[in-house]
């Protein structure tokens, strides 16, 4: 597994208070719908309004390689996959 790595100043399109997300639109104009996670005390609307400009740094995993598994495993028997038998 590998790991993207993004930083850049994005546009505020959209709140939301009710799923607690946020809409950020970049540079070159992709969207970019991010979860928020914030005591859940603390209100979004206060501190951002839609169109301000902020700052953000996106890190996300990005899979290069999969394989399919050859058989599924049987609920009868389950075998242990320790960190050696991953090839991440």
């Amino acid at each position: 597994m590998r790991v993207a790595l993004a930083s850049c100043t994005a546009r505020v399109v959209k709140l939301s208070a009710t799923d607690r997300s946020l809409s950020l639109m970049g540079p070159l104009g992709g969207i970019h719908n991010l979860d928020v996670v914030m005591p859940s005390g603390d209100d979004l609307s206060p501190a951002l309004q839609a169109g301000d400009l902020v700052n953000f740094l996106l890190v996300q995993p990005v899979a290069v390689n999969i394989d399919r598994v050859s058989a599924p495993p049987s609920t009868a028997s389950l075998d242990v996959i320790t960190d050696a038998d991953c090839r991440c």
